[in-house]
């Protein structure tokens, strides 16, 4: 889809479900409210797209996946505008640059999350304290890979630009990111 302006999606007033995928020229999104039962929409490989503001707008949203491509990121400057979608259920991030590298404006919603290990771990340790109702895989020190041979690395640490590790050979290492880990929820705790 090499469209730039995509304000031809506003007519469509009863879409429910839009999946967009590879668009070279969009930078800008449409005018959500004039799709007022958009409930689940997907956003992948727009490498020209920074700003989500109009998000903003698609309150009614369910379910909501922004991606990048194989090769190239999604760079967006914030998560802001998410923070407005309280009917929000799942939410998708991968393969994503945020400028401002914050999670904190999805942190008080209410849904199920599936992230790329991408972002500092002090970031999933907040979210892990500020969203205890929501299930996401990233919200522990590191967790254990399917289908790995017990003598490789086995464990994917959580956090950007963190090891993996063998579950057997580096217990010392995983037990310094679990203690690191309960120490960045420690400043999250509200007392």
């Amino acid at each position: 889809m090499r469209v730039e302006d995509l304000s031809s999606i506003e007519r469509l007033k009863d879409l429910e479900q839009l999946y967009l995928c590879w668009n070279p020229k969009a930078n800008k999104l449409w005018d959500m409210s004039k799709n007022p039962n958009l409930k689940h929409l997907s956003i992948e490989d727009f490498k020209r797209l920074n700003h989500i503001d109009r998000l903003e707008s698609c309150y009614f949203l369910q379910e909501l996946n922004l991606a990048g491509g194989i090769w190239t990121n999604l760079n967006i400057d914030t998560l802001e505008p998410i923070k407005q979608l309280q009917n929000l259920k799942v939410l998708g991030l991968s393969n994503l640059k945020v400028k401002d590298n914050s999670l904190e404006p999805i942190s008080h919603l209410k849904m199920e999350l599936n992230l790329s290990n991408q972002f500092s771990t002090e970031e999933f340790a907040m979210l892990s304290v500020k969203l205890p109702k929501t299930k996401c895989e990233y919200f522990h020190p590191y967790v254990k890979l399917k289908d790995v041979p017990t003598d490789e690395k086995d464990i994917m640490v959580i956090g950007k630009r963190k090891p993996f590790l063998n579950s057997t050979n580096d217990i010392k290492k995983l037990q310094k990111y679990e203690k690191q880990f309960k120490e960045f929820q420690k400043k999250y705790v509200v007392t």
